[in-house]
């Protein structure tokens, strides 16, 4: 044999040799590997677990803190538009559970001046012989007395008395109720007219079971609900504002989660930046300076809002089970429904998910058509028995399923503060929209500037991410559309863009739809959190130095010109203990000659209120005091 052959043999057998070690080694990485993979799987998911705790003891603090934070300015803001919210959630509190189910519509959310009489302008004959009586009165109380003139004398009676002679008749009621159709079966032809609350049955249902705790220890003594402790109804309000304004902020601590996990896996990270959020939302927007001050319709309905999101957002998870989307499905209807109830406009928002919904049973895609559809019927449902109820209720008060309170108040209201003989929708929709946007004293860009990052975050978010909020999305730029041409544009005596507030869920969504991406340009997140300190700065004066007697209606000096105008600041005449100086006006932003003053960049809103940040804070105690003496209505 050659000793090339041999030296052929000899590679043959090395190169099988080679390819036998190789194959185990093979085998043994590849075992090694398949032992690492369940531990690998088993590390990352005890990861997840140990965030999932952390992130709803995170939520629970949230709440908490937030709430602490709303309580901590003392005072309630005084305003008309949430006392038929309070008194109707203090009536509601005290219906007996047993007659709930027994009582009609009428008799639970109708208001009359026996139960109400604090609601109302009164007029007054003190002596029955004059026949123009007082006119335009307001009553604290049934135990309030008057003098008047009997059989020649004059003798003081209580209201009440006054109001069985006959001496005593409401001349009409506040803006805040507003004629209803309905009449009470429990009184006499003449005294059986009911009265609607203007601002709906919402916030007044979501408040009930909070005032009916609270007043199991403070119980009111009367019928007459205006006779209850005003320092009592106070607090309560406060209380039920502050807290459901920080349940949505812990809430949307949940939603940034929820949006920012979608394009990230480091859980460190996301929970920082959910967080950052979180604190913007709940301290450098309207919630802290509008939402938690009062029980106005705001704070029920961002607080459904938020909620709405979030089932949403789960909802939409391909990964949900049946059982979990037919529940995600409900809590998203429900949670959208009762936001309509508390605020008409909020229609949209279900409107829009169910339009979504619709699509996704046309395109299933991965989900298929049987279990979208499950989840499309259980929404439905839900959806339909409580839009059936709230239409029920206003075809019930108002003789047509499609008015409410607030569209005749706005028709009662739009030409006063418009100089226009009729038309709810007549404001240019440049005018309103620059106004709301970029007003010194109105400016949401101004008030709380670190929202521009909801338009910047599209051009960083995930199209899959914007596609999930589209409904929501096209919904806040209807009603922004809508806030624009509405008559009261500039919401009237408020601090900042109040006709936006109940936008504020969606577009701090849109900032976490695209923050993990924003996160790779330093300066953009530099700027986020700069412009964030200076809306919680903003949203602070507004919390603490917010009084609707002060900036939006006070009184001034006038010069040579309509625009020329110094506003007083002494409190001494501001609250009426010395006289006005010479040429004094009264310069409410309402009355369209002061219009002007959105715009004034020297004294608007919240640089006026900082730069009186004393005598602001005297005016609102001092209003504050007034309304719990009764002195103020």
């Amino acid at each position: 044999m050659s000793s090339t052959t041999k030296n052929r043999k000899n590679n043959s057998s090395s190169k099988r040799s080679s390819n036998i070690t190789n194959s185990g080694n093979n085998k043994q990485q590849q075992q090694s590997v398949a032992d690492q993979q369940p531990l690998q799987i088993n590390y990352e998911y005890q990861s997840f677990k140990h965030w999932i705790w952390i992130n709803r003891v995170t939520t629970l603090m949230i709440v908490f803190g937030m709430f602490r934070l709303y309580m901590s300015n003392g005072e309630m803001t005084v305003g008309g538009d949430s006392n038929s919210n309070m008194l109707l959630s203090l009536r509601l509190a005290h219906v007996p559970p047993s007659s709930l189910l027994s009582s009609s519509g009428v008799e639970l959310f109708g208001l009359t001046p026996r139960d109400t009489p604090c609601l109302f302008q009164w007029k007054f004959w003190a002596d029955p012989k004059n026949a123009i009586p007082r006119s335009g009165l307001s009553l604290a109380h049934w135990n309030q007395t008057a003098s008047t003139v009997i059989n020649g004398k004059v003798e003081p009676r209580s209201a009440w008395q006054l109001y069985e002679m006959g001496r005593l008749k409401v001349d009409r009621p506040h803006y805040f109720l507003v004629d209803s159709i309905a009449k009470s079966p429990s009184q006499t032809p003449d005294n059986s007219a009911v009265y609607a609350s203007t601002f709906g049955i919402g916030t007044a249902l979501t408040s009930a079971p909070i005032f009916r705790l609270y007043t199991a220890r403070y119980p009111v003594k009367a019928n007459d609900y205006c006779q209850y402790s005003r320092e009592h109804l106070l607090y309560i309000s406060k209380l039920s504002a502050s807290l459901f304004s920080a349940i949505s902020c812990g809430v949307m601590f949940q939603v940034f989660l929820e949006l920012i996990s979608r394009d990230s896996i480091d859980h460190s990270s996301n929970f920082m930046f959910s967080f950052l959020l979180t604190i913007l939302y709940g301290l450098g927007t309207t919630l802290a300076s509008i939402n938690s001050q009062a029980l106005w319709q705001h704070a029920p309905n961002t607080m459904f809002l938020s909620i709405g999101l979030y089932c949403y957002i789960k909802l939409q998870s391909a990964s949900s089970s049946n059982k979990s989307s037919i529940i995600y499905a409900i809590s998203c209807a429900f949670a959208l429904s009762m936001a309509t109830i508390c605020r008409p406009t909020s229609a949209l928002y279900p409107l829009a998910v169910l339009s979504r919904m619709l699509v996704n049973c046309l395109i299933p895609g991965k989900v298929g058509f049987k279990k979208q559809f499950i989840r499309l019927f259980a929404y439905g449902v839900t959806g339909a028995i409580l839009g059936a109820a709230f239409l029920y209720h206003n075809q019930l008060f108002f003789g047509s399923p499609f008015i409410t309170g607030q569209t005749i108040a706005a028709e009662q209201l739009a030409p006063a503060k418009t100089g226009l003989a009729e038309g709810t929708w007549t404001t240019p929709l440049w005018t309103g929209l620059s106004t709301l946007l970029f007003s010194p004293s109105r400016g949401l860009f101004v008030h709380s500037p670190f929202l521009i990052f909801s338009i910047v975050s599209l051009f960083f978010s995930d199209k899959s991410t914007i596609t999930l909020l589209a409904p929501f999305m096209a919904s806040t730029a209807i009603l922004t559309y809508a806030a624009s041409t509405f008559f009261d544009y500039w919401g009237g005596w408020c601090f900042g863009p109040r006709p936006l507030t109940d936008l504020m869920p969606t577009l701090l969504a849109m900032i976490g739809a695209g923050i993990t991406r924003m996160k790779r340009i330093q300066p953009l997140v530099t700027l986020l959190v700069c412009t964030g300190i200076l809306a919680i700065i903003v949203q602070m004066i507004g919390m603490y130095a917010y009084d609707p007697m002060i900036w939006n209606y006070q009184k001034a000096v006038r010069g040579e010109s309509e625009t020329d105008l110094e506003l007083i600041s002494n409190f001494e005449v501001l609250s009426g203990k010395q006289a006005d100086p010479a040429g004094t006006v009264m310069v409410n932003i309402d009355d369209p000659p002061y219009r002007w003053r959105l715009w004034d960049w020297n004294n608007g809103q919240p640089f006026y209120l900082l730069k009186n940040f004393g005598l602001a804070r005297k005016m609102k105690k001092y209003t504050v005091k007034q309304w719990v003496d009764g002195s103020l209505t």
